[in-house]
């Protein structure tokens, strides 16, 4: 869908919701979305309780806009519609591709903290007690998949296709009561 690089319209700052349905931002789609109560910390009283956010996106650059400013007239034009592209680390480039957020938190940690999962201070639920290296594994292998670090910028790396089959594996059997 792409268009060609000349003035597509005016941008007022209020139109984007008349010119395109998503205002002009990438669109998000979240596949797959739980927060879950997996352990507690034993070396403070009273005992904290840790738990995980696991958040798989479809991101779609094809619906994306991009402006350029006027300096004279003091207006953004709409240039483009659809032409954002990520490239993966082989080289190829795509508009929609899926990235795995996950984070954990308690009362005194918060955010990338796999490497506490594995402390002798740490007690994971029973359904977890098995599964934490696998967790842990997974964690460090793809969260935030679209961030690989390249001296070119930001690259993508695909997700495994049965990446949404393997949380609903590690995550999906949780009871309403686990979850925070």
């Amino acid at each position: 869908m792409k268009q060609d690089k000349k003035l597509i319209a005016k941008y007022n700052k209020t139109q984007d919701k008349d010119l395109l349905e998503n205002r002009g931002i990438r669109t998000e789609r979240i596949l797959y979305n739980k927060e879950i109560f997996i352990g507690h910390y034993t070396d403070i009283e009273p005992v904290e309780r840790v738990f995980l956010e696991v958040t798989l996106k479809e991101i779609d650059l094809s619906t994306q806009a991009v402006y350029r400013f006027d300096c004279i007239k003091k207006i953004y034009e709409l240039v483009e519609i659809g032409t954002s592209e990520k490239t993966t680390i082989k080289g190829k480039s795509v508009q929609k591709y899926r990235v795995l957020s996950i984070s954990g938190h308690s009362k005194n940690r918060a955010g990338q903290i796999y490497d506490s999962l594995l402390d002798k201070d740490f007690r994971p639920l029973f359904q977890f007690k098995f599964k934490i290296g696998e967790i842990v594994s997974l964690w460090k292998r793809w969260h935030l998949n679209d961030m690989k670090t390249n001296p070119d910028g930001w690259l993508l790396e695909e997700l495994p296709e049965d990446i949404l089959e393997h949380l609903e594996e590690l995550f999906g059997g949780m009871r309403a009561w686990q979850l925070w």
